[in-house]
């Protein structure tokens, strides 16, 4: 199984070696992927909140049954117990 070395800096600024295996830092590359997407899609998100290119959750939802032939489930729709 092949390592790398990697180089950290401890709190008092020291150097540390740490050996990973290649999977390990594989999977720390995709992490590190997933993670920057993610920020994307929030920053993303926020950008649209400002422009006001958003709309209702409800006016949302209502449209999306109507296309689909779906029955809305509501607490209104929902006998008691």
């Amino acid at each position: 199984m092949r390592t790398r070395v990697v180089l950290t800096l401890k709190q008092s600024g020291a150097p540390s070696r740490n050996r990973r295996s290649k999977r390990h830092c594989e999977k720390a590359e995709l992490d590190h992927a997933a993670l920057a997407d993610v920020r994307v899609g929030i920053r993303q998100g926020l950008e649209d909140v400002r422009q006001r290119r958003t709309r209702p959750a409800e006016q949302f939802f209502k449209e999306f049954e109507a296309a689909h032939k779906l029955v809305s489930v509501s607490a209104a729709n929902i006998p008691p117990d």
